[in-house]
């Protein structure tokens, strides 16, 4: 809704390139091969949003921003895979070291955790672990999906600047078909959500959290889609590598931020593995780009 009502006023502000975009993601033509792409970008955003929730659920929280790398190696494959991107030997090197930055932030708090690891629980673990890794390949997916979508559209009109594939019509139509995958995978949320739960109890439970968290839940929503409009924006104008790459610094600056004290969580434990992990992972941006900072 809040993509199409966002849509809705590009166009009746008329903004230049609305129609030409909404033929590419909607309809037929020579621009068709924007509708498969765009359509199967918001379904694997729908298998990740299902599946990443269960896998993530089962696995402790030091381990999740390890396996969110998986994100970033993705999408190099398959920026090398629909893109035909080559990458040197040095920008491999810096991802490696971005990855590394990764493991370094969240060593400690394993270390100290560890006990947590138990071997009795190694099997389970490790084939949630794969499959929250496999979660992120379908987020990687959509991604370099879109990218495609905004390289297609351009080459195919063959015009720069107000000509592009626009944002708003990207995000809505993506989200429209996330919406029917979410739908279509309904059958497996409910199985995975309600377990040995009556579903009415399950969801009289469910509303009541959500009437006691609306504050909380519109705040969320209007971050993501903030967060969502940003993404697809910048994506735009770079690559999803890049975009992954910077994105990556997140991990130990919300780390080092939660050590503040902030209303109604406190402060969190400081480690200086968040303050080594961030040196990591910026030696491994300049690294990726070495190629630029040659030239100036």
């Amino acid at each position: 809704l809040a993509f199409g009502l966002q849509l809705g006023i590009a166009s009746i502000r008329k903004n230049p390139g609305i129609a030409e975009s909404v033929r590419f993601v909607l309809a037929g033509g020579k621009l068709c091969g924007g509708r498969l792409l765009i359509a199967v970008a918001g379904l694997c955003e729908a298998v990740s949003f299902v599946t990443m929730p269960l896998f993530a659920s089962r696995l402790p929280g030091t381990l999740i921003p390890v396996m969110a790398q998986g994100l970033l190696l993705f999408s190099v494959f398959f920026s090398m895979l629909f893109l035909r991107r080559r990458y040197d030997a040095v920008q491999l090197l810096g991802v490696g070291i971005v990855v590394a930055g990764v493991g370094v932030c969240t060593m400690q708090t394993s270390m100290l955790g560890g006990s947590a690891l138990a071997a009795a629980a190694a099997v389970p673990r490790l084939s949630d672990c794969f499959g929250l890794f496999g979660a992120y390949c379908f987020i990687a997916l959509s991604l370099s999906l879109k990218e495609v979508a905004f390289e297609r559209f351009s080459r195919l009109n063959g015009l720069p600047g107000d000509s592009s594939l626009k944002v708003e019509v990207v995000n809505f139509a993506t989200a429209a078909w996330q919406g029917l995958g979410l739908v279509l995978f309904w059958p497996l949320i409910a199985a995975t959500a309600l377990g040995t739960s009556p579903a009415r109890e399950y969801f009289l439970a469910a509303l009541a959290a959500l009437r006691g968290a609306a504050p909380l839940l519109i705040a969320y929503l209007a971050v993501n889609l903030a967060y969502t409009t940003v993404t697809t924006s910048v994506l735009k104008r770079l690559s999803a590598v890049v975009l992954l790459l910077t994105n990556v610094l997140n991990v130990p600056l919300v780390s080092l931020f939660f050590c503040l004290n902030l209303p109604l969580l406190g402060a969190a434990p400081f480690r200086w593995s968040f303050v080594a992990g961030l040196s990591v992972i910026i030696v491994g941006l300049l690294t990726y780009n070495h190629r630029s900072l040659r030239r100036t």
